[in-house]
């Protein structure tokens, strides 16, 4: 590290700040507006952005975003909540160039002896997450961080090209997790296209030979879902660790399965779910989703949805299928809960035979599996990326002796080629 200069923050960036937009101003499309409401843990939530029309946009062009700026959160919670932490940084996606900028957060500019992206990394570090909640003013329910607390970081500065090949190292880990989350979205609609085709539209293998009785095939029957699984809500853990232990378990929460953050949990009473099981967030904006289970201690806003092994695959297909009927039937003003006693009084249409279920087992499960290793590629992804960022930050790890390799089992093929026709 005999290269690296000792330095502050301040005298090395610029900054803008968000400005108030008002909500009478918010309509449904134009430019979007990002709130730290919309910040995930390393990015922006595309889903609940609101808009003001071109007209306002020209006016506060000073606010626009661009790609990949730089962007602190400024007001929300303490560590307790780290869904809306105070000092969260995020990085804006090309797909937001030219949006803008609402109040409680500020963009830094990195002056010209520091790369854009290394910026992000040292401020994604846990030295500026434990300098800024020690810094950090407020009540028990709200903290905030000023400008001033912001530039008087105090860093170690690596040559510039050793920060672009930090920069370039840390964001190699950052792409293979986006792009296995392509990945991981294209099967899951295909496999969401299989279950409405066979249950919903009712093109099963042999219905052309089935009769149609009371507007259902012969032989199906409609069960409330309470008859068939029940609903088991996760739990806050006591402890959550970040560095990985062989006998710690991920703590998953909707960062997590977003593919943000890995945090560790090592407590026996907490509520486990397996990978072959599904999930639904049941608290937060965006209650009713569903996701496909995961090894682990599920949190206090997720439940695992409990039935026996032949209709797990089922169910999910189900719950998916009818999500935006679960999220309209949501309860609560401020903060919306997934309705429990709304969804168990759904029905559910399923044929009396196994032989039908047993087939779309058969085929469902191919394309689960797969969603299965490009999940648990991600998390030995992030892992990794955890690890090393510190010690590269730091300079305790030295860049010519870290490589990037993809993990066992994938390649640079894509695992859903083909699988398109075959789900048809």
């Amino acid at each position: 590290m005999k290269d690296w200069s000792e330095e502050i923050l301040g005298p090395n960036v610029n900054h803008k700040k968000g400005f108030a937009f008002k909500s009478n101003w918010f309509q449904e499309e134009g430019t979007p507006v990002v709130k730290v409401t919309n910040f995930t843990e390393n990015s922006i939530e595309l889903d609940g952005l609101v808009y003001v029309s071109h007209k306002i946009a020209k006016e506060k062009h000073g606010y626009r975003l661009n790609k990949n700026d730089v962007i602190i959160q400024t007001v929300g919670s303490w560590p307790n909540n780290p869904a809306s932490v105070v000092g969260k940084v995020i990085k804006v996606p090309s797909i937001l160039n030219n949006s803008l900028l609402n109040q409680n957060a500020v963009v830094i500019y990195p002056s010209s002896k520091i790369n854009n992206i290394f910026l992000f990394y040292l401020l994604k570090s846990n030295n500026f997450k434990g300098y800024i909640i020690n810094t950090a003013q407020g009540a028990a329910n709200q903290a905030s961080i000023t400008l001033d607390s912001i530039f008087r970081f105090p860093f170690y500065l690596p040559p510039l090209p050793l920060q672009k090949k930090i920069a370039s190292v840390l964001s190699a880990y950052d792409e293979l997790i986006e792009n296995n989350s392509r990945r991981i979205a294209i099967l899951e609609k295909m496999a969401e296209e299989i279950y409405r085709e066979w249950f919903v539209r009712m093109r099963f293998p042999g219905h052309k030979k089935v009769k149609i009785v009371k507007g259902i095939p012969e032989g199906w029957d409609f069960h409330r879902l309470s008859d068939i699984f029940r609903f088991e809500k996760g739990k806050n853990p006591k402890h959550l660790y970040i560095d990985f232990n062989i006998d710690f378990y991920p703590y998953i929460n909707i960062e997590f399965i977003e593919g943000n953050s890995v945090k560790y949990v090592n407590e026996s009473n907490m509520i486990y779910c397996s990978k072959t099981e599904t999930l639904m967030l049941m608290d937060g904006a965006r209650s009713g989703l569903v996701f496909n289970g995961i090894s682990g201690a599920v949190g206090s806003t997720l439940s695992v949805i409990r039935t026996d092994e032949r209709h797990k695959f089922v169910l999910h297909g189900y719950l998916k299928a009818n999500h935006e009927t679960i999220i309209f039937n949501n309860t609560g003003s401020a903060i919306p809960h997934a309705n429990k006693d709304f969804i168990l009084r759904m029905l559910i249409c399923l044929p009396k035979s196994k032989q039908i279920i047993e087939e779309f087992n058969k085929l469902y499960l191919p394309i689960f599996d797969e969603v299965l290793n490009l999940k648990s590629a991600n998390e030995n992804l992030m892992q990794s990326r955890d690890l090393n960022l510190p010690r590269l930050i730091s300079g305790k790890l030295d860049i010519e002796k870290l490589d990037i390799v993809s993990p066992p089992g994938l390649n640079n093929t894509d695992p859903t080629e083909g699988k398109e026709a075959e789900a048809a």
